[in-house]
Order: structure tokens, then sequence, then C-alpha cells
């Protein structure tokens, strides 16, 4: 009996001394403390970075793995597309902001409230694993929209219903070459048209023949200026056209408008001309062409000064061109008007239907994306913050980002409807259709490429 007795005392003893414990908790707690298996598909998102927040979300949930897996771009739509039909495909998954209402029937909105099993750690000496249901609450459409920038809410919540949170948020900038502008004594980059032009003229360097041997800008077509698209939407709405009808849903960009003077005036169209003048051999502003590579490539190659790009191609550019001496500056406003608008591109982070752990996915995507996990994020990728409440003081600590962030309120987009690639190419029509000389014909050509949009929407 002794020697029983002194065995069940040693057990005892190892287990208090070793911190052995048990999962806890009633049946409905154990259930929700099951291994669960998440795929989640991003193409922006940077790796290392996400790791990092999967493997801080994991400390209280490690019955919860996440599967990462980049993909190009490219190839992302189909594949989204053939593994939904195959029944595989991802419980996360990104989507470019302007993509919300083209992927809105694959999405399960974002639930107000989730109840999810928790591991906590109890004891001093006897260490016990203890699994505990806490109901939260993820965000109310207030919260929400108090949370995130003015477009992400415009982007995102629909009919109350959240979509999709974004990771970060960027904006068109202007880069410019810092060699090319000292060498010609210019202190600094435009930050309106008009000094724009004048700049783009000192900057032009054409020989006897019109033939160009130093760009100013990449600017002009759509063939080869990156997210030129983006930057004549711009222009338009700086101009005062209104890209998308809010109650009606379509495109508005062809419309004329009525001064307060009572002179009437069609800002699309303005802005259009504006824009394909920087390609035109006939105008004083001529500094682009085809011959040139894209336009990201032309800036790298010291070919143009200027390029209009947002926060993801500064590392493009870092890693491309180590030695280029450049800056980044605010998009240029409208001379003399007091409202600022800028443009942006985005992704948003959101849950398939089909996913079978719906609360877990938006769990962790709310993790992700909440203020403290997205400031470590946006330190490591030096991506702009989509919070407003981090706005000034990444600005302070990263410099690099101040011109993100100040334009961060004033960025807007518009409405591209369920075909957003279609959309973004008939607009780019119009360019096309300026450059191969139809100006005189811009009023009904204008006309038609916005109902073809419609059409789409």
């Amino acid at each position: 009996m002794r020697i029983k007795g002194f065995t069940l005392f040693a057990i005892a003893t190892l287990f208090i001394l070793t911190g052995v414990g048990c999962k806890g908790g009633d049946r409905a707690t154990q259930e929700k403390s099951k291994p669960v298996k998440l795929k989640y598909w991003t193409v922006a998102a940077q790796e290392p970075a996400l790791r990092s927040i999967i493997a801080s979300y994991r400390a209280s949930h490690p019955n919860v793995s996440i599967d990462v897996q980049v993909i190009p771009e490219a190839e992302y739509s189909q594949r989204l597309l053939e593994a939904w039909a195959d029944d595989a495909g991802p419980d996360i998954f990104s989507i470019r902001n302007n993509s919300v209402y083209k992927y809105k029937n694959k999405i399960e909105p974002m639930p107000v409230l989730t109840n999810l099993a928790y591991r906590t750690i109890t004891g001093s000496l006897k260490k016990e694993e203890v699994w505990v249901l806490k109901q939260k609450t993820l965000y109310t459409p207030r919260t929400f929209a108090n949370t995130f920038l003015p477009q992400v809410v415009a982007d995102a919540l629909i009919d109350d219903k959240i979509y999709g949170v974004p990771l970060s948020f960027d904006s068109l900038v202007l880069y410019t070459n810092r060699d090319i502008f000292n060498n010609n004594n210019i202190i600094s980059a435009p930050s309106t048209w008009i000094p724009f032009i004048q700049t783009v003229k000192s900057l032009t360097l054409r020989d006897i023949d019109n033939n160009i041997l130093q760009s100013a800008v990449g600017m002009g077509r759509v063939d080869n200026v990156l997210y030129a698209e983006d930057i004549v939407s711009l222009i338009m709405m700086q101009n005062g056209a209104n890209m998308t009808d809010v109650g009606t849903r379509q495109v508005a960009f062809d419309k004329t408008v009525t001064t307060p003077q009572g002179s009437v005036s069609s800002p699309g169209q303005q802005a259009a001309l504006f824009y394909a003048d920087f390609a035109s051999p006939a105008k004083e502003v001529y500094t682009w062409n085809e011959s040139f590579p894209d336009s990201r490539k032309a800036f790298m190659n010291g070919q143009t000064a200027m390029y209009f790009g947002y926060a993801t191609d500064k590392s493009i550019i870092e890693q491309g061109a180590p030695a280029l001496n450049f800056e980044i500056a605010p998009f240029p406003q409208i001379d003399g008007s007091p409202i600022k608008k800028n443009f942006t591109r985005y992704w948003l982070e959101t849950v398939s239907k089909r996913s079978e752990n719906i609360d877990w996915a938006w769990d962790f995507v709310v993790f992700a994306t909440n203020s403290k996990n997205s400031a470590k994020y946006n330190e490591t990728t030096q991506l702009p913050t989509a919070h407003r409440s981090l706005l000034i003081s990444q600005s302070d600590k990263y410099p690099e980002l101040e011109v993100f962030n100040n334009q961060a309120l004033t960025s807007v987009s518009w409405y591209q409807g369920k075909q957003p690639e279609v959309a973004y190419k008939l607009f780019g029509e119009i360019i096309k259709s300026i450059n191969d000389g139809n100006r005189s014909n811009i009023a009904s050509l204008i006309k038609t490429i916005a109902a073809k949009i419609n059409q789409t929407l």
C-alpha cells in the first residue's frame, strides 16, 4: 500500500510540475474548438507580413490553420472561377475595390456578431489549457464608417452590409526624377495643372524634326501609360465631371454641366482632350508617343522625368532602378479650386459564400485589418493605411507615406458595375480614338462610349 500511495503521489506531482492540462468546456465549446483550415487567396497582400499576423492570430486560436496562396493578377480571376466551379475555392480572397459588384454574389457579408472558441491558459503551478466561448462584435455599419476612409466605406458598405475590409489604401501620386529637375533648375514638383504644363514644356527635349529626345511625363496615351484610365478619370472629376449618377447607377461623364454664370461646358470631353494633348505632335505639350516602353519603365530608365503611379510602384522602382534619384509628390490639382480630388485603387479582403467556416474567416479578416495589426502590416510593407485613426501617426513615423496619407480623405473612385475590366477597356477607347485623329468627333464619341459602358453595368 505504501508503494502504491507513493506511486500515485509521484504521478500527481509530475502532472503539477510539468504543467500537463486538458481542454475544458462544454460540448458547444468543444465543437467550436475543433480544427479549422482556411484557404486564403490573394494577389497583392505581402506574404511575410501576412504570415506574421497569422501567427499572432493562432496564439489565441491554435485550432485554426490558414494557408496563404499568392496568385499573379493576370491569372487570378480565371483561377477563382475555375476553383469555384470545382467547389474548391478559397475561404478568404482579395478583390479590387472596383470589383465588389463583380463578386458580390460570391461573397458572404460580414456578420455583426461571432461566437467562437478562444484558448486561454490558467493556473500558476498546474498550467491548464481552457477553451471558452466568446461572443464578439465585429463591425456595425456605423463603426465601420467611423474606422475606415470614406472611399472604403463607399466601396465595401452596401445596403448596410460589409463586403470587404482593406489591409492598406493607395492613391495616385506624381513620381519625379530629382536629377532631371535639378539639371533644369526646377525646385519642386508642380502642384497644379498650369505649372505642370510649364514644367512639361521645360523638360521636354525635341529635335528639329519634332522627335522626342527627353520626355517630361508618360501621359497622353492608353497603350503604354500605366493607370491611364485612372489618370483620365481623375482629371475628369477634378474638372467637374460626374462619373456616375448616384440615383441611376449609370455613367455620366459624357453629360454637360451649366456653370453658375449660365455657360454650358463638357468637363468630361475637356479632360479627355487635355490628357490626349500630351501625345499629340501638334500640341505644345507633346511629350509622349507610342515609341516609349510603359511609363514606369521609361521613368526607371531615365527616359521621362515624371511618372503617375501608386505607393505599390515604389518598391518596384527601387528594386529595378536602385540608383534612380526620385521623389514623390501629390497629384496635381485644378488651379484655384478649393476642392481637392484624388484617385484610389486598393484591395479588399473578403469571405466566400461557399466557405464552411464563414465566422472563422471573417474573424481572421477583422483581426488582420484592425488598427494594431494594420499598423504592423503597413510598417512592414511601407504601404499607406486605410484607418482614419492612423493617418497622422503613420505620416509622423514614415514621412515617405505622408503624401499618400494627405490624399487619403480626398481619394475617390467610381462605379464600374459587374464587369469593371470591360468598362475600363471601353473607357480607354476614348483616348485611343483621340490619338487616332478623331478629336473633332469627341462629343459623339464620348456619348457612344458612355452608352456602351452603361450596357455593362
